[in-house]
């Protein structure tokens, strides 16, 4: 039960990172893209939102969508801080691309979801690098 317990812990604490990770990253990339930003995270949540609710009654997670509910509240107050942030000082001091290099290399040694996020970090890397090739 204790382990359990621990690795729910574990759970919790790397989802509260990577939410983190997400509201930085949205706010970089809001504050230096070349292009109109897309926050297709705050997107995703709503679409996992939508789709709970279209389940039937039945099968349908009340408990899940609050969470995700929460989880979007949680995201876009993580965001807003940053944003907020940059609107008052220099972007480069709280936005450093260092620190984007260093979340990175968290977020891919979390011991829980490590692999599965550097596979699809680097499968989108991968895919800007051929398109890039593509393009030349």
């Amino acid at each position: 039960m204790e382990e359990m317990e621990k690795s729910i812990k574990e759970f919790e604490d790397e989802k509260k990172f990577i939410f983190e990770c997400a509201s930085f990253f949205g706010a970089f990339l809001k504050k230096n893209a070349m292009i109109a930003y897309n926050d297709s995270f705050n997107e995703y949540l709503d679409m996992l939102i939508k789709d709970e609710q279209a389940k039937e009654k039945e099968i349908r997670d009340d408990q899940k969508i609050e969470q995700m509910k929460q989880d979007k509240k949680t995201y876009n107050a993580n965001k807003d801080i940053i944003l907020d942030s940059i609107a008052t000082e220099n972007k480069d001091e709280i936005l450093p691309i260092e620190r984007i290099y260093e979340m990175r290399q968290k977020l891919c040694s979390l011991k829980h979801n490590g692999k599965s996020l550097k596979e699809a970090l680097d499968g989108v890397i991968s895919a800007k690098q051929r398109n890039h090739k593509v393009q030349m």
